[in-house]
């Protein structure tokens, strides 16, 4: 079971990350697309992901995403302040070299590197892989919020990091390998955290499940913060109608959970 289900949500990743492909080979990247997608996930989060795992694990989830949470703020602080010193540097003509794949991404106000994102994302996908093997632990009503708020996560996930990848590279050869490597990051959680679960003993295994489950929600949290909202927030403030994309996400997510 668990293996269909890590093929089937690694084909709702792949199709996803298709349509800015074939849109992009056609006629461009829609602007409403990476807003739009951006808010789902906002949707998803806040409205079914958090309120279920600080539900199922009280103050342990909290906690815990929290602990996580903070650790991701502060390495992207770290990055962000050592970034500045090198732009600092080169600009004053100190630094007068560049490395591949440390050029920025095409969103908001274009701060963060295409590999510290990339890396970043991976990151959290591994914690998706682990969350789906975690959620057959989960109580029967846990489990379909966790589940559907996955699937629904993972197409507009993919559609985002897509976007930004192929923004980034240019063109659509150079952004399949990242992208592929992307898609085969969730199967490699589900294998990590099957694993993981061999070394648990049986009546660990919920607490266990709730640590992960925060953990990865904690960094979903952070990713979407540092990676998507604030990075967008400068041309949010020209581009109104990106905004009403993401509002709309954000309420359609909110719908779709609330027939659940």
């Amino acid at each position: 079971m668990l293996l269909i289900q890590s093929i089937l949500f690694t084909l709702i990743g792949a199709v996803g990350a298709a349509v800015p492909l074939l849109l992009g080979r056609q006629r461009g990247i829609p602007l409403w697309l990476l807003p739009l997608a951006t808010g789902v996930m906002i949707g998803l989060c806040a409205f079914g992901l958090l309120p279920e795992v600080l539900h199922e694990g009280g103050r342990l989830s909290a906690e815990v995403v929290l602990t996580v949470a903070v650790v991701y703020s502060i390495v992207h602080l770290l990055h962000v302040s050592q970034h500045a010193h090198l732009t600092h540097d080169h600009t004053s003509g100190h630094c007068d070299h560049h490395h591949e794949g440390e050029s920025d991404i095409p969103s908001g106000d274009n701060a963060k590197p295409l590999l510290v994102f990339f890396c970043s994302i991976l990151l959290h996908s591994l914690f998706d892989g682990a969350l789906l093997v975690i959620s057959n632990n989960l109580v029967s009503t846990a489990f379909v919020t966790v589940i559907f708020s996955l699937a629904i996560h993972k197409l507009f996930e993919a559609m985002s990091v897509s976007s930004i990848v192929l923004g980034r590279r240019g063109n659509v050869n150079q952004a399949l390998p990242l992208i592929g490597l992307y898609l085969l990051s969730f199967p490699c959680g589900v294998v990590v955290a099957t694993v993981l679960k061999l070394f648990v003993r049986e009546e660990l295994l919920h607490p266990f499940a709730l640590v992960v489950m925060a953990a990865a929600i904690g960094n979903l949290v952070s990713c979407l913060l540092y990676d998507f909202v604030l990075p967008s927030l400068r041309r949010f403030r020209q581009a109104r109608v990106e905004l009403a994309w993401l509002a709309f996400g954000i309420a359609a997510a909110a719908a779709l959970l609330s027939q659940l």
